[in-house]
């Protein structure tokens, strides 16, 4: 593998990003776990240290999937699959939707700077709306509605890679920043740059 520069947690965490290139890193980590898929692979282990950085200094920064297939209970994060958590579940029947739910809560965590809590994630059971619409009022509901689908609790509910791909793809207004993403949201404070 060439070299990168670093990966995606210490990227977003370095510095304030745009929410249009955390949008474009977005859409290039779906580019490459719809490739792995493609390959009849899952990833299993999909978090932000796992997508690699190479910088380009006349474009985009450059996103590499790395540790594909490479997971283990012992290595939990916070970006597994309830599946994948559950200690009755063996690897010999992980389906791809896991990489679907890693998907979705990097989208959560690349907009917020954090992560669903496990405790919440039984909420999520009953649909997962009230918790991101809290969250992400300042990007668009379309995208806001990709990001629930993706972190359904039930696996069967979560859309195919190909789906996610087109739908982040066909649309120009996933994006759409709401002003007030600057102002106080209840206890917390979620800033997003709108530059």
């Amino acid at each position: 593998m060439e070299f990168c520069d670093g990966n995606l947690k210490d990227y977003l965490t370095s510095e304030t990003r745009s929410s249009e290139e955390k949008f474009n890193m977005l859409v290039q980590i779906t580019d490459g776990l719809k490739f792995v898929h493609l390959k009849k692979l899952a990833h299993k282990n999909l978090k932000p240290s796992n997508i690699l950085i190479k910088l380009n200094p006349k474009s985009d920064a450059t996103i590499k999937i790395s540790d594909v297939g490479i997971a283990s209970l012992t290595s939990a994060s916070d970006f597994m699959s309830p599946e994948m958590l559950n200690e009755t579940c063996g690897f010999d029947i992980i389906r791809k939707s896991v990489d679907i739910w890693s998907l979705g809560m990097i989208a959560y965590w690349m907009f917020t700077g954090k992560t669903i809590d496990m405790d919440e994630v039984v909420k999520l059971t009953f649909r997962s709306k009230p918790y991101i619409e809290k969250h992400l009022s300042f990007i668009s509901q379309i995208l806001q509605d990709l990001i629930e689908q993706m972190l359904s609790y039930h696996s069967n509910e979560r859309p195919k890679i190909e789906d996610v791909h087109k739908r982040l793809n066909g649309t120009s207004d996933l994006l759409k920043v709401d002003l007030r993403a600057n102002l106080k949201v209840d206890d917390e404070t979620c800033y997003c740059n709108l530059q």
